[in-house]
């Protein structure tokens, strides 16, 4: 009992056995093709079994019973070369053997039967005029792609495609232009789409190494001419196309090109010296600045410059000042300031052109100026102030000096006195002290010499009348009167008196209008009678002297 239950125990452990390879076991599939018992039969070749395609080999393949019942009987065909490879015929015969054991195929593949190197199995060697592998196709299409090979593949072609070794290449294929393939054999240059002879620029393509800026247009490429101000580059020497100079500055619209851009400011762009980035020389006719300014005008003020500014000015310009808009011959002269501002070129300290420079010390206008005009203008005060100069006649007595020599012009002989408008008509009535204005020797305040017959002190009486009594002095009496017919006895000095109390008598009181007082001693009026005889009976004896 103890045993059985061991041997229990033992056989819930062992693995399940297979069964026994024994020979002709149904169980058993012994040639592995997945069939085993009454459906395989021929358990040893894998090749035979009941789904196996029926062939002729001898054999019940499909293990229907029947040896060599294939459903397409072979056909035989004469190889007379050998090669495998029989030749097409009308009625070969057929079965699953061929009628000899030599010199037959079974296929008519071969295109020629008399050389074993030409059939389907040898490869093709084109453009040789052989159909080598015998498929039928032209010998001058290798790539099969309907075009054949042009003589640049191989010199016995006479097609027009290119690369024969790719399909992608033929005739009538859109070009993938930059690629480095001709691929629609046009013979042209893969890198020049537009024909012009310019390969394509980097800037194109990025395959390209050429200098064409824009491979699609014939009218552009490196050797064009440049139009100039179109916006298009057509020379590719990628400058600005509104900057025709390449000096940095665009094309102004009006002064160079209409299509120029608003913003361009280059007035001539086919001078790199000409623009607004240029300092400008002024008075050659050029604006090199390009601030359109008159180039003869120099300070804007409207005014063209004089020859005097610069010899290239023209004829016509009368600015003589060109670098300051103070200075021009459209404005009115500011005089003395040393500046000839309205051009005119007259002497800015000689308003009225006369000549003479004003002088300072008369003008406050002119002040400092070290001139001889005393009047360079008339304010309205003089007819000509041009006609007072120190070459100018003078002329007396009108109240002008018209020589500038500053003396009065009521001093005509220059003695410091003015003339006296009450003796000398010419002097207008003017309050003076000088009587003779031609005789600097006489006027007023002179010390009068007597008796010369001139009035050097201008006292306005005779020069006979030295005590101003209105009686000229006698010559006969006065020796200092030597000749003179007067009638005073006494004319200057004081008559002393001898009696009646008086000590003395002034010359004045001794004239012929005078009443003489007797017995003084002093004929008062000068009738020359004796003193001292009032009765003229003449008796010295007896003469009383008046207490």
């Amino acid at each position: 009992m103890r045993l059985s239950f061991v041997l229990l125990l033992l056989g819930s452990c062992l693995p399940e056995l297979e069964p026994p390879l024994v020979p002709g076991n149904p169980l058993i599939d012994y040639d592995g093709d997945g069939f085993l018992g009454k459906d395989e039969c021929d358990d040893d070749d894998d090749t035979v079994h009941p789904q196996a395609t029926e062939v002729c080999d001898g054999k019940d393949t499909d293990c229907n019973g029947i040896i060599d019942d294939v459903s397409e009987v072979p056909h035989w065909y004469v190889d007379d070369d050998g090669d495998g490879f029989g030749l097409e015929a009308a009625n070969p015969p057929e079965g699953c053997d061929a009628p000899d054991p030599s010199g037959w195929a079974s296929n008519d593949l071969d295109c020629d039967d008399s050389n074993k190197a030409i059939n389907p199995a040898t490869a093709e060697v084109y453009y040789d005029g052989v159909d080598q592998d015998c498929d039928g196709d032209t010998e001058w299409d290798k790539d099969g792609d309907g075009y054949e090979c042009s003589s640049e593949v191989d010199t016995d072609c006479s097609g027009d495609d290119c690369d024969d070794s790719d399909t992608g290449i033929h005739p009538g294929l859109p070009e993938f232009w930059y690629d480095g393939i001709d691929r629609n054999c046009d013979g042209a240059n893969d890198f020049d789409r537009d024909g012009d002879g310019a390969e394509c620029a980097a800037e194109v393509h990025k395959g390209c190494a050429g200098d064409d800026c824009v491979d699609s247009d014939t009218g552009i490429g490196p050797s064009r001419l440049e139009i100039w101000y179109d916006g298009v580059d057509q020379n590719c020497d990628d400058a600005d196309d509104f900057d025709r100079d390449g000096d940095g500055f665009r094309c102004h619209p009006l002064a160079v090109d209409p299509n120029c851009p608003d913003s361009g400011l280059d007035c001539v762009d086919t001078d790199g010296t000409i623009n607004p980035g240029q300092d400008e020389i002024w008075y050659d006719g050029v604006d090199q600045n390009c601030d359109h300014r008159n180039d003869f005008d120099r300070d804007g003020d409207g005014a063209v410059c004089s020859s005097d500014v610069n010899v290239a000015c023209p004829d016509t310009g009368g600015d003589c000042h060109d670098s300051d808009t103070g200075i021009g011959p459209h404005l009115q002269e500011q005089w003395y300031d040393g500046q000839d501002r309205n051009c005119d070129g007259a002497n800015d300290y000689d308003q009225d052109g006369d000549g003479f420079e004003c002088d300072g010390d008369v003008h406050l206008e002119c002040a400092s100026h070290d001139g001889s005009d005393c009047v360079d203008f008339d304010g309205g005060q003089y007819i000509a102030a041009e006609l007072i100069n120190p070459s100018a006649f003078e002329t007396w007595y009108d109240g002008v000096d018209q020589n500038c020599d500053d003396w009065s012009d009521f001093d005509q002989d220059q003695d410091g006195h003015d003339c006296d408008g009450t003796v000398i008509a010419d002097c207008g009535g003017h309050q003076g002290d000088d009587c003779n204005d031609t005789d600097k020797s006489i006027h007023g305040g002179r010390v009068e010499t007597w008796y010369d017959g001139k009035d050097e002190s201008c006292h306005g009486r005779s020069d006979f009348d030295q005590d101003g009594d209105g009686w000229e002095c006698d010559g006969k009496v006065h020796a200092e009167c030597v000749g003179h017919e007067g009638d005073d006895c006494l004319d200057f000095g004081v008559a002393k008196i001898q009696y009646g109390g008086d000590t003395g008598i002034t010359a004045y009181e001794i004239n012929p209008g005078a009443s003489d007082r007797w017995y003084d001693n002093c004929d008062q009026n000068c009738d020359g009678a004796n003193d001292f005889d009032q009765d003229g009976e003449y008796l010295p004896d007896e003469v009383a002297i008046p207490d």
